[in-house]
């Protein structure tokens, strides 16, 4: 008799095993978070790709000047400069971007022949069509630099210009007071001057090939 009721009570005591093809409500519950929680993880990473980047590879070399004294400069390959500051860029298609910075939006298309349409919007709603700059013979405030680019390209720019590679005089812009250019034999040195006193040089060649100089040792 008292190992009956012993036995009863341990079953009793032990919890039930769920029916084979059948899920507690708590389990159910886990399941639809963790699925939940994959689904939000994989929408936010399709958003950041589509969102693109500063290094947008698809941009050509350009100089454009828009209404208002807003300058614009895009490096092969980006990023996009507004006014020689380093603008945030964003990538929405190969033939779209768009850059943010000193409280002005560009946008930027690229059309199928190599030509951009460019505009921009500023504050209080201002907005109109860029044109591409021409730029000027004038050399300005061009400090003494000596760089080196990838592909053995050396570059020495002389007090107030010109811009020389490999010891080659350029064809020298000014396209506003702190971006200037140098071409020679296919090659073009983009030269940013900084609010530091220091510069930015980069370069493009034939082929496509860009990339950053550093300073001479």
């Amino acid at each position: 008799m008292h190992s009956r009721v012993k036995a009863q009570t341990l079953f009793a005591s032990l919890p039930a095993a769920p029916l084979q093809g059948h899920h507690s409500p708590s389990t159910d519950i886990e399941n639809t978070t963790m699925t939940k929680t994959l689904l939000f993880a994989l929408l936010f990473a399709l958003g950041w790709i589509w969102a693109g980047s500063a290094r947008a590879e698809g941009i050509p070399l350009l100089n454009y000047s828009c209404p208002g004294d807003i300058e614009l400069h895009t490096d092969e390959g980006g990023p996009i400069y507004i006014n020689g500051s380093e603008a945030e860029t964003k990538k929405f298609s190969d033939a779209y971007y768009e850059a943010t910075g000193s409280g002005v939006t560009i946008s930027l298309s690229l059309n199928v022949d190599g030509t951009a349409n460019v505009s921009y919007t500023g504050s209080g709603g201002a907005h109109g069509i860029c044109q591409p700059a021409a730029g000027s013979e004038q050399s300005g405030g061009i400090p003494l630099l000596n760089y080196s680019c990838p592909g053995d390209i050396d570059v020495h720019i002389a007090k107030g210009g010109p811009i020389y590679i490999n010891g080659n005089e350029t064809d020298m812009k000014k396209f506003s007071d702190t971006y200037y250019e140098g071409k020679q034999d296919g090659v073009t040195i983009s030269l940013t001057l900084m609010p530091d006193s220091s510069a930015d040089v980069s370069y493009t060649a034939p082929g496509g090939a860009n990339g950053i100089c550093s300073p001479a040792q």
